[in-house]
């Protein structure tokens, strides 16, 4: 089976933090999956051979997010699959390929009514009806009625809904946004495992500040899983690979 392309989403002012994010990628994910990242200035540090930096241009500014990415999924990406994620979402441990796969391949089967699919654990803290129950997880799908359907966690997106949904002059938390016209009671699946997952994540800035601890794992209520190893911890500290923004 290909692997799906996997998209980063990253800005000036924050995209030191693709060290960290490509050291523990290529841990916990794979070295041999072609990362994508889109971004603006070109990064004054080397990233691994796997990573493929692709600059959108000059950053006009948050709320031309949007435009942005309608541009670049239109015109020069032609995955209708794709995983999508940020710079600063930390992989805290070894991801579960086995569900990846199983994931990919739903994707595939329900192309059709898909909008993304959830790799985190985030999805069952929200209203949704189980799928389907196997001995280990289950599948669930969001109510159409709830709320951040259009979160931009790490998921599996369907590109033309994607661009759907993308409306110009919008920045990432305009199109998050629970009000947004559209953004519920759409037809669209929006789908995630519940009982394992994917991938465990810590999330290093917030607001634009650094957060206070970014090696924690966000859903650990639900993962039972423990934060990043400290060795790890050192590596990027030592590098000052999280820098203070």
């Amino acid at each position: 089976m290909r692997n799906l392309p996997v998209y980063i989403i990253t800005a000036n002012k924050t995209m030191k933090a693709l060290q960290a994010f490509s050291y523990l990628f290529n841990k916990f994910w794979s070295d041999n999956t072609q990362v994508n990242v889109l971004g603006y200035d070109i990064p004054d540090f080397n990233l691994p051979g796997n990573f493929n930096y692709i600059s959108l241009g000059t950053q006009r500014g948050k709320n031309y997010w949007s435009d942005d990415m309608k541009d670049y999924f239109s015109n020069h990406c032609k995955d209708e699959l794709f995983i999508l994620t940020f710079e600063d979402v930390l992989i805290l441990d070894t991801i579960d390929k086995n569900l990846l796969k199983y994931a990919t391949e739903f994707c595939k089967l329900n192309n059709e009514k898909l909008l993304r699919f959830n790799l985190s654990a985030c999805l069952q803290s929200r209203g949704h009806n189980l799928i389907k129950s196997y001995d280990e997880f289950d599948v669930i799908e969001a109510k159409q009625d709830e709320i951040f359907r259009l979160a931009l966690n790490i998921s599996i997106w369907n590109r033309t809904q994607f661009l759907n949904k993308l409306v110009s002059g919008e920045t990432m938390h305009d199109f998050e946004n629970p009000s947004k016209p559209g953004s519920k009671n759409d037809g669209l699946g929006v789908y995630a495992f519940k009982k394992k997952y994917v991938v465990r994540t810590g999330e290093a800035y917030r607001r634009g500040k650094k957060c206070p601890n970014p090696y924690k794992d966000l859903l650990s209520r639900f993962t039972l899983g423990k934060d990043l190893d400290k060795k790890h911890i050192k590596v990027i500290e030592e590098n000052n690979w999280l820098p203070e923004i």
